[in-house]
């Protein structure tokens, strides 16, 4: 991403409301060609991800020139916090300060509305992107890592089964044991917000969130409250997990602060992945 200081003249912000998912969904595949993440044109996970990350449309942005969709920000909301979702444009318009227009307008809106802070997470080495959140305000609090394990098979001894509660209830138990200041993807409501085919898997005192994929295992989150850590509760969860998905492979996305869970995860046969983001924030006061 780069950015000049004049957008083109044409340039105007609209609401996201005033535009169909259809076009949102394209808009949004279009804005991130060529990125380290590759996000399909899917009108049904893009609707999916705006309930789920709490993204408001009415706040969020669409860049238009000459009434032509070219860039997109996306703003979710909760409390006196808000995040920047996503922001793109396309490959036609980058360059140009669509993405600076985009940012500065979002910004004094949140204002507007009495945000206190603007949180966002951006690729680590994307340099461009940061820079130009750099200068907006924001300031880097972290770093979250992303971690893989190969497909493997549990010791035969290990012979617990996986119990499994409502999305709900792990959401309420996730509330009261949860380490303060999680990143705005592990935050409790943020897993509240999760729906099937997503689980909330348990074994003991512990909880696994987690999403089947062909031949994959996402790991959301794993929660084992204070009283009951290093026991070794969370260790056996991800055995009990391995014998009930076997030939998964199991990955955890890149919104782990690398501080809080490197050490279990690699204990556990985990490795880091390549791709890494970093947490920023900004002050809006």
């Amino acid at each position: 991403m780069t950015t000049t200081d004049a957008p083109p003249a044409a340039l105007i912000l609209r609401p996201a409301t005033e535009f169909t998912v259809l076009t949102l969904s394209t808009l949004m595949a279009g804005a991130f060609e060529g990125y380290v993440v590759t996000i399909p044109d899917d009108p049904a996970a893009f609707a999916a991800r705006v309930r789920a990350e709490q993204i408001d449309l009415h706040a969020s942005l669409i860049a238009c020139v000459d009434g032509e969709p070219v860039g997109l920000g996306l703003i979710a909301r909760r409390g006196e916090d808000a995040r920047l979702a996503g922001m793109g444009v396309r490959k036609a318009w980058r360059g140009q300060g669509v993405a600076r227009a985009l940012l500065d307008r979002l910004l004094a809106d949140a204002r507007a509305r009495g945000e206190a802070r603007m949180h966002l997470e951006v690729i680590e080495g994307n340099d461009s992107a940061i820079r130009l959140y750099e200068t907006a305000g924001f300031v880097r609090r972290g770093r979250l890592a992303g971690y893989e394990r190969p497909a493997a098979r549990a010791p035969e001894a290990q012979l617990s089964a996986l119990g499994e509660v409502p999305l709900s209830v792990a959401a309420r138990t996730l509330a009261q044991h949860a380490d303060n200041d999680l990143p705005w993807q592990l935050h409790p409501a943020t897993l509240a917000s999760l729906t099937p085919p997503n689980r909330a898997l348990t074994l003991g005192n512990a909880t696994a969130w987690v999403l089947e994929q062909p031949g994959v295992l996402v790991l959301r989150a794993v929660l084992v409250p204070p009283a009951a850590r290093r026991q070794g509760q969370g260790r056996a969860l991800l055995e009990a997990l391995t014998r009930a998905f076997p030939d998964h492979r199991m990955i955890v996305p890149a919104t782990v602060q690398e501080r809080q869970a490197d050490g279990f995860l690699t204990t556990c046969g985990f490795t880091q992945t390549t791709l890494a983001q970093l947490e920023m924030t900004c002050p809006l006061n």
